[in-house]
């Protein structure tokens, strides 16, 4: 399995870009941002391709103050966690 979140930290002039590898095809993941608070700032719902893996991007430019956030991407039972830090 692989989750990578890029770039970080960012200065958030472009995209937030998630990358999911090691699933299997067809799988829904939650993916979501939280500030350091647990306040949901943005989530998307993804669906894995044929390969168990995709790449989605939060356009969330110039709309996120600096600080510590967290990525968290949730399918049944599995529960992978990223910080992001944003200057």
């Amino acid at each position: 399995f692989e989750f990578i979140v890029f770039p970080n930290p960012s200065d958030c002039t472009e995209d937030i870009n998630v990358s999911i590898k090691g699933y299997i095809s067809n799988e829904k993941i939650l993916v979501v941002l939280t500030d350091i608070t647990g306040r949901e700032v943005y989530s998307k719902v993804m669906i894995t391709d044929d390969d168990g893996a995709f790449v989605t991007a939060f356009d969330i430019q110039n709309r996120l103050p600096a600080g510590m956030y967290m990525i968290t991407a949730t399918s049944g039972n599995d529960i992978y966690r990223k910080k992001l830090v944003v200057k």
